[in-house]
């Protein structure tokens, strides 16, 4: 299944982009991504340890979706977070913002 961007998850600008290119092609950076109840990859973040936001996987959803009414629908409908210490989610997330449709390509097999 294969949706087209969200406002939300379209809202990224020339510089976040390579930023996350940046991160992809750098050794050693963990992440966090985002990702739907189809597996497809929605958003991706730098792990940061000692950050309230980014260190672990429960304050990162958060940040992700700051809303909390949308968190909570969006947790139910079965959105994770996931870490992603190797940036295959990372790949995944790039090739979605590059093509404008999210849940093409790989997935993450649950």
């Amino acid at each position: 299944m294969t949706t087209r961007a969200s406002k939300h998850e379209s809202a990224i600008t020339t510089e976040e982009y390579r930023a996350l290119a940046d991160c992809k092609y750098r050794g050693n950076i963990p992440g966090w991504a985002l990702v739907d109840e189809h597996g497809g990859v929605r958003g991706w973040h730098q792990q940061i340890s000692g950050d309230p936001t980014w260190s672990d996987r429960h304050s990162a959803m958060r940040g992700f979706i700051p809303d909390s009414r949308r968190r909570l629908w969006q947790t139910r409908r079965g959105w994770v977070v996931v870490a992603d210490s190797h940036r295959y989610l990372l790949g995944l997330y790039l090739t979605a913002l590059r093509s404008g449709v999210f849940g093409t390509g790989g997935r993450l097999q649950r």
